[in-house]
């Protein structure tokens, strides 16, 4: 009986085994899909989702594959399979969508189909494997009606120039015709969408979201929606050995004299919300950023980047930036007598570490200015996402 039992379980860890390994993992895809034409049985004229779907599935075999072609069979179009598992299937024939989605770290996927002008249709997969390590493929076909065959093609993900210490992601359309492509710089950042509009036959970059934040002045109570600030332009600005960006937003030109300084702000997160580190405006003006050199019992290493700010009442603030992140804001505000003279300063740490902090940054010394010219981008304001 014991030999039974363990006959049993080697049997089911064998069975399972060789289940698992009969589907392709997004790695074993990603090299060998723009290799493999594919040949759609019964495709015709106007495939659907499914179709083009199965044909996909047979050549690269994905668990989330199947699952949307098992259960999305039985489905009417706009209607959901759930799983008891917590995922479910979604498909919508008449607009050319499907998906698998879950708020679990399980493999989704999602596919969509465009029509183009000249009767060919454009075809996209996109896997994630959100276990470890994350691992996101985006397959792009196009399909010939002729030969009922898929083709590689290049999607916009494979023309995206991807910028240093920015992670991307994708999404297909449920409804319309757009195509998007997230950025993602640090965890609490807002999200940069780039919107990929079609023509009939290729999608064209055409606009790019910024996600709504709020910020303070310099970490003071008074909160600020960036969206009613008037910004129209922003870039992701780098500074000497810096891996991660920092967002800078900037408004719209007041004249045409290249001379007049247009006013801007740098932002980075601190405490996971946004923060300036510098603002160049009516109230605001800043010099730097530096790169200072730390004295030998100094709390930082040199490696940071030091922003020197004043406002209009004469209070001055350094901000402290390492890797993209606030890490904090000595603020110097003036101290006046009952008669208006200014008799000194009191110096406020506000952020991580002591108060004696604030000293070694004003006594350090500069090491090196560090210049920044960034390529500016138009954008537009969207609401933050929820989730």
């Amino acid at each position: 009986m014991k030999k039974l039992l363990i006959f049993i379980v080697l049997f089911a860890s064998s069975t399972a085994m060789q289940a698992q390994s009969s589907f392709a993992s997004n790695s074993d895809i990603s090299k060998g899909w723009r290799q493999k034409k594919i040949v759609v049985k019964n495709g015709g004229q106007t495939p659907d989702i499914l179709t083009l779907l199965s044909a996909f599935s047979k050549a690269w075999p994905a668990w989330s594959v199947k699952q949307v072609l098992k259960h999305g069979a039985k489905l009417k179009d706009g209607n959901q399979y759930e799983d008891a598992d917590d995922w479910r299937v979604f498909v919508d024939r008449r607009n050319g969508f499907a998906d698998l989605a879950s708020q679990t770290d399980i493999d989704q996927m999602e596919t969509c189909v465009w029509r183009c002008k000249n009767g060919h249709r454009i075809f996209a997969v996109s896997l994630y494997e959100q276990h470890d390590p994350v691992t996101n493929l985006l397959c792009w076909y196009d399909y010939d009606p002729k030969t009922q065959t898929l083709s590689p093609a290049r999607s916009p993900v494979d023309g995206y120039k991807k910028a240093p210490g920015v992670d991307i992601g994708w999404s297909l359309p449920a409804h319309g015709t757009d195509f998007l492509i997230y950025e993602y710089y640090q965890p609490s950042c807002p999200t940069l969408t780039h919107i990929y509009t079609w023509d009939g036959q290729q999608h064209h970059p055409s606009r790019i979201l910024i996600e709504d934040f709020r910020y303070q002045w310099f970490a003071e109570d008074e909160w600020y929606k960036a969206s009613e600030q008037g910004f129209s332009e922003y870039a992701l600005v780098y500074f000497d050995g810096e891996e991660r960006p920092m967002l800078c937003l900037r408004k719209p030109a007041t004249s045409a004299d290249p001379a007049v300084i247009r006013e801007y702000a740098v932002f980075a997160p601190f405490k996971s919300d946004m923060q300036p580190v510098a603002m160049l405006d009516a109230m605001h003006q800043f010099t730097g950023p530096f790169r200072m050199e730390p004295e030998a019992d100094a709390p930082w290493t040199g490696k940071e980047v030091v922003f020197f700010n004043n406002d209009f009442v004469h209070t001055n603030y350094c901000v402290v930036v390492k890797d993209g992140l606030i890490s904090y804001i000595v603020k110097c505000s003036p101290v006046v007598n009952d008669e208006g003279i200014r008799e000194g300063n009191t110096e406020e740490i506000i952020g991580y570490g002591s108060k004696d902090e604030s000293k070694h940054i004003i006594r350090a010394r500069v090491a090196k200015e560090l210049k920044f010219e960034p390529e500016w981008k138009p954008f537009e304001f969207t609401e933050a996402d929820p989730g």
